[in-house]
C-alpha cells in the first residue's frame, strides 16, 4: 500500500488544476486556500494542502502533501513545490519553480528558472538530461502556473485544454476534456503523458499515462466550481482525494 502512495506524487500535483476554478476572473486579487484528504485503497494516507495568491501583475503557489496517521510512520514522506511569477492579462508565466520532497529524512530540492517564456537546463551532461532540454519549449510551464492559467485564461472553459508541463524531473503533457456528469456534479477528465525525464526513462519506449477524473460542485453563493474529489489508480490501486476544507479569502467554499 505505501508504494502506489508515493507513485501517485506527480498526478496530484497535475490533479491540483482543477484547484484553478477556485480563483474568481471577476476578482483583482485572490488568496486562495484548499486542504485534502488522500486516502489510497480506502486508508487515508496523506493530507495536501494548496495556497495561491492572485494580484493584477503576479502570483505565487504552493502545494505542500505529507503523509498522516500510521503511514506517517511506515514511510514518513512530503514534498513541497512553490512556483511565482508575471500575470500578463490572461497569461501566468512563470518565473521560477521549486520542488523539495523528503523521505526517510533525507532531502532533495530543485529549483527552475525561466528566460525568454522557456524553463532553463544549464546541465546536459547525461542523456537524460539532454532529452529533457529537448522536450522543453517556449511557453513550457510549471503544474502550479498551469492550475492559474486554466482558471483565468480559459475562465470560460475550465474543463479543457492543453499544457506542457515541467516539474524539474520529467516533462509531460496535460491534456483536460469534460465527460459526463454524475451524481455530485461536473466531471473533468485529466490525462498526463510523461516524454521525458527519470518517470520516461524507467519505462521507455511506452510512454508512462495517467488517467484521473476530479469531481465538481458549483457553488450557489458565488457561482464557483469547486473541485470536491479527485480520482485515479496507482499501482493498480485506487487513490481519492477528497476536499476537506476549501476558502476563498478567508471565506468557506462551501
Amino acid at each position: 500500500m505505501i508504494k502506489p502512495m508515493m507513485k501517485i506524487r506527480r498526478p496530484l500535483m497535475t490533479a491540483c488544476i482543477a484547484l484553478a476554478a477556485l480563483a474568481s476572473p471577476v476578482m483583482a486579487d485572490n488568496e486562495i486556500n484548499a486542504v485534502y484528504d488522500i486516502e489510497v485503497a480506502g486508508v487515508e494516507l496523506m493530507r495536501l494542502n494548496f495556497n495561491a495568491t492572485v494580484s493584477d501583475d503576479s502570483y505565487s503557489s504552493s502545494v505542500r502533501v505529507k503523509t498522516k496517521g500510521v503511514a506517517k510512520y511506515l514511510k514518513d514522506f512530503r514534498m513541497e513545490l512553490a512556483s511565482s511569477g508575471q500575470r500578463k492579462s490572461d497569461r501566468f508565466l512563470p518565473t521560477s519553480f521549486e520542488r523539495e520532497r523528503e523521505k526517510k529524512g533525507k532531502s532533495k530540492a530543485y529549483t527552475v528558472v525561466w528566460s525568454d517564456g522557456a524553463p532553463q537546463i544549464d546541465d546536459t551532461s547525461t542523456p537524460l538530461l539532454e532529452r529533457v532540454a529537448k522536450a522543453l519549449r517556449v511557453g513550457t510551464s510549471d503544474p502550479l502556473a498551469v492550475l492559474l492559467q486554466v482558471a483565468l485564461g480559459q475562465r470560460d472553459s475550465f474543463c479543457s485544454g492543453k499544457h506542457r508541463v515541467y516539474d524539474g524531473r520529467d516533462v509531460y503533457d496535460v491534456v483536460i476534456a469534460p465527460v459526463a456528469a454524475d451524481g455530485e456534479g461536473e466531471r473533468c477528465k485529466v490525462t498526463t503523458t510523461t516524454i521525458a525525464g527519470s518517470a520516461y526513462d524507467k519505462v521507455k519506449p511506452t510512454a508512462p499515462v495517467d488517467v484521473y477524473h476530479i469531481t465538481f460542485k458549483k457553488s450557489a453563493d458565488t457561482g464557483i466550481h469547486v473541485p470536491v474529489r479527485i480520482t485515479g489508480k496507482a499501482e493498480g490501486k485506487s487513490f481519492t482525494a477528497s476536499a476537506r476544507s476549501i476558502s476563498i479569502d478567508g471565506a468557506a467554499a462551501f
